[in-house]
């Protein structure tokens, strides 16, 4: 075994007569002390930090100005946000490539804002906002029949348009709920907005060095920027009322489906990856039905678990027999609210995912006559 030692900070091995010590937040300590734990050798040990030096390299010709050094992303040597640091870092673990995230790197830290620069990344992370390749972001919008804006009606936002003012004239302070600048939005932001006839709901992209501010209000969901152009209309916005956004991804919408393994209580991965959100619903669903297993469908690039599945007919009980019945929540309660029923499973899987889900910010669940939760969806 190699010589080490595990402390409360992090994990020292000597590797060829030399001490390498390891930070906890260190994307390597992980395998690591699993290797050490099985008795590695110190050349299998060598081999998982030259591994890493090869990812980290690989990022470094993407931009001169970003290192990783103690488990953190360095910009010019200034550390980034911790929340967008610790995906990097997990993106360069799974082998993802990180190019549409150090792109946006540099575009964020084109932003004069050191306030906008902290709270941009955690708005996209919370609102499940992908980035694009060139390191923009997506967000939404909603507007008029006529495709001015809702506040007054003199702004062109119909797809192909860009909309710009001068940044001194947005208002920068996040606790400032209602003022003046450009809008955008994450998809829970939406509901807030009282539906007119004939509303539009449009995809905007973003720059990250042209957002102002996000406000402390609803739950940081809206932002006000000084430029975006619009990619096109939602036209099934008030139909389907789900967040499209949240199902897309850099990566190609890599979906993976996963069991959970009750013995090593675990998740494992089920299968090849889908680049579509309903084939893996649909694959996490077969594998769940008739056994009594659970299943969920994680968003690879974000690492957001989209939804978790259960066997509908697990307790033995005829399907005719059983209603499932919707529940959402909000963030900050623990209590649900009833949205819809319906005695088929597959229905009531359509009516969370497409009809209610809208409703609420938190999430959506399915539960049976047992109040047993059978499949769930985040909002």
């Amino acid at each position: 075994m190699v010589p080490h030692i595990i402390t409360d900070d992090g994990v020292t091995v000597i590797l060829d007569g030399k001490p390498v010590l390891l930070a906890k937040e260190d994307p390597s300590y992980a395998p690591v002390t699993e290797a050490i734990r099985a008795g590695a050798s110190a050349e299998e040990i060598q081999d998982i930090l030259t591994e890493l030096v090869r990812k980290v390299a690989a990022a470094a010709v993407l931009s001169e100005n970003i290192r990783v050094e103690g488990g953190m992303v360095l910009y010019k040597d200034e550390a980034v946000n911790e929340t967008l640091s610790r995906r990097i870092l997990q993106h360069l673990e799974e082998g993802f490539s990180i190019a549409p995230m150090v792109a946006f790197l540099e575009n964020l830290m084109l932003n004069p804002s050191a306030r906008a620069v902290e709270t941009t990344y955690p708005f996209l992370e919370f609102g499940k906002c992908p980035i694009t390749e060139d390191g923009h972001f997506l967000a939404y919008k909603k507007i008029k029949a006529d495709y001015t804006d809702i506040y007054t009606g003199k702004c062109d936002n119909s797809p192909g348009q860009t909309l710009r003012m001068p940044r001194n004239r947005v208002n920068e302070d996040p606790d400032q709920t209602c003022s003046y600048g450009l809008h955008v939005c994450s998809f829970s932001y939406l509901a807030h907005f009282g539906a007119s006839d004939g509303d539009r709901v449009v995809v905007v992209k973003v720059n990250p060095r042209d957002v102002v501010a996000v406000p402390r209000d609803y739950e940081n969901t809206k932002m006000r920027v000084c430029e975006y152009h619009v990619l096109e209309e939602y036209t099934e916005f008030y139909r389907q009322r789900q967040d499209r956004l949240a199902l897309m991804t850099v990566a190609g919408n890599v979906f993976q489906v996963e069991v959970f393994d009750e013995v090593e209580d675990e998740w494992n991965p089920q299968g090849s990856t889908f680049e579509v959100f309903d084939e893996a619903l649909e694959a996490a669903q077969d594998l769940a039905r008739g056994h009594d297993i659970r299943a969920r469908v994680l968003n690879l690039e974000s690492g957001t678990v989209v939804c978790y599945v259960e066997d509908a007919e697990g307790d033995g009980q005829n399907e005719d027999d059983v209603t499932y019945r919707v529940m959402g929540f909000n963030h900050g309660s623990s209590e649900g609210r009833y949205a819809a029923s319906s005695d088929d499973f597959e229905e009531a899987v359509n009516i969370a995912m497409n009809d209610v889900r809208h409703e609420f910010t938190s999430h959506v669940i399915i539960v049976d006559d047992d109040d047993s939760e059978l499949a769930r969806f985040s909002c």
